[in-house]
């Protein structure tokens, strides 16, 4: 009997044991594993640079203050001058660009015999692609270089660079005849003739290194034409069809001219237009008594970009003009502002920083506004719902109007035009003597269905004509009333009950 409970014991300290050295380990099942830990992300760099040389040595970085030429030297017959150019890739992205070289500000002159000339027709301009590198050994071989070239204009030239591609270089050269004579020789005491050449290099990135799917993703990068007047800006968008996006970029302020055709920079019918200001300033005006409906007009179906710069748009002050005076007027069609300023200083009308119209059609107007200010002298934004089923919408977001009438211009005119119109503002501060101006022309937007306020964020209001309640503010034609606005007055002149046919959607953060 001892000798089996002796054996049981031993066998379940055999089990325990077995048991604890059981404990901590697996079932040896096969398994595999990869680790991969080598994957980068890298950004590509797209670097242009354009040098310049005058000796075939020591090429220097053409810059914003480069002078290709000697602007000290007095030109006369035979004077000639060579700048040699070359162009190359520093990044690691392939790209294309285009190279312009453009006549601007030119100065007309008077000659001995008293004939008003432009030297621009008696100076020769010839450009030599793919230069070998030898420099021309004097004048003769210079000018042959450019055999037929023809009186100075503007030039242009795209192409393509791999990221490895060899520099690309260029000869100018520029040269007055011997065969010119005294027809440019201008009259001692009267203004000196002269010509600014511009040159200019822009380049964007090429559908050439691939994605997951093709190398097209950047099919629609656009290579900016760079304008530096009225002119040069017009001729341009007179070209402009709907068949591909076009991009203007500014190398200069432009100044239009005073009293221009209404319109007087128009984006055709639904064109795709990017107007980059580069840190200038487009600006015009009007003395006489006509109606200007903008000085930048949005064609319908058109979509215009303007950024990075300053339009402005003033009057003579004559406040009892009736008329439309705009800067930018969108007629059914779509416009983008992105840190940029727009500014009105009109007196006359129905005068606008930005006039958003829906206009009659079924098409939307729209106006897309970011990190920007519009100031003006009479109304920041008006939306004009001047359609039966067309919208005029404004989408808003960190921008600052200051109006000194009133900064957002809701308008319905009449009974038949009850086309929706829709703002929504985010984050952005709106100041003026009544900051949001309802006018609804008998009774048309129903029950609110039609005018609609959204407002978001930190979206803040600025009344200069303040009422203490909705009674003040009706016994003194500024009706619509709302307290939760920080005293703003949302105005109706018509039927004194503009809070009835008006709808606010309040999503603000309130302390």
């Amino acid at each position: 009997m001892k000798s089996t409970k002796k054996s049981l014991l031993l066998s379940v300290l055999s089990l325990v044991l077995c048991f604890v050295m059981l404990i901590g380990t697996t079932f040896a099942w096969f398994t595999d594993s990869v680790t991969s830990g080598v994957n980068k992300i890298v950004a590509g760099n797209l670097d242009i640079e354009l040098e310049y040389t005058t000796n075939g040595t020591n090429w220097t970085p053409v810059t914003s203050t480069t002078k290709l030429f000697d602007d000290a030297a007095l030109w006369e017959p035979g004077h000639t001058e060579v700048a040699y150019l070359r162009l190359s890739n520093k990044g690691t992205l392939a790209l294309k660009y285009n190279l312009a070289i453009k006549v601007a500000n030119e100065v007309s002159g008077t000659n001995v015999a008293g004939e008003t000339f432009k030297l621009s027709d008696y100076i020769n301009m010839g450009v030599v692609e793919d230069w070998n590198g030898t420099v021309y050994a004097d004048r003769a071989a210079a000018r042959t270089a450019v055999t037929g070239a023809g009186v100075i204009a503007n030039y242009s030239k795209t192409g393509n660079m791999a990221a490895d591609a060899a520099a690309e270089t260029l000869a100018v050269v520029v040269y007055m005849p011997e065969e010119v004579g005294n027809v440019a020789n201008y009259k001692t005491g009267t203004t000196a003739p002269s010509i600014e050449l511009g040159v200019s290099l822009v380049a964007t990135q090429d559908t050439v290194e691939s994605d997951s799917f093709d190398n097209q993703y950047d099919k629609n990068a656009l290579i900016p034409t760079t304008v530096n007047d009225y002119t040069s800006i017009s001729t341009l968008l007179g070209s402009v069809t709907a068949s591909e996006p076009v991009a203007i970029k500014l190398s200069d302020d432009i100044s239009v001219p005073n009293d221009a055709a209404k319109s007087a920079i128009k984006i055709p019918a639904n064109a795709d237009v990017t107007l980059d200001l580069n840190g200038h300033t487009i600006s015009g005006g009007r003395s006489d008594k006509t109606p200007n409906y903008g000085m930048i007009d949005v064609g319908m179906g058109a979509t215009l970009t303007v950024m990075n710069g300053t339009v402005t748009y003033g009057d003579d002050g004559d406040s009892g003009f009736s008329a439309y005076r705009d800067t930018i007027t969108v007629q059914r069609g779509t416009l983008i502002v992105k840190n940029a300023t727009i500014i009105n200083t009109c007196s006359a009308g129905i005068s606008s920083a930005i006039d958003i119209m829906s206009n009659t059609g079924s098409e939307d107007a729209k106006l897309i506004i970011e990190n920007s200010t519009i100031e003006s002298s009479r109304y920041g934004i008006r939306l004009f719902g001047n359609s039966e089923t067309g919208s005029a919408i404004l989408d808003m977001k960190n921008t600052t109007i200051t109006a000194t009438s009133s900064a957002l211009f809701l308008h319905q005119p009449s009974a038949t035009k009850k086309g929706l119109i829709d703002a929504t503002v985010t984050d952005s501060i709106i100041k003026g003597v009544s900051g949001v101006y309802l006018w609804d022309c008998g009774n048309t937007a129903g029950n609110g269905d039609n005018i609609k306020l959204t407002l978001n964020g930190t979206t803040a209001f600025t009344s200069t004509g303040t009422y203490l309640d909705r009674d003040s503010a009706i016994s003194q034609n500024k009706d619509g009333y709302f307290p939760g606005f920080n005293n703003q007055i949302i105005v109706d002149y018509s039927t004194a009950a503009g809070d009835n046919y008006f709808k606010v959607f309040d999503n603000r953060t309130h302390n």
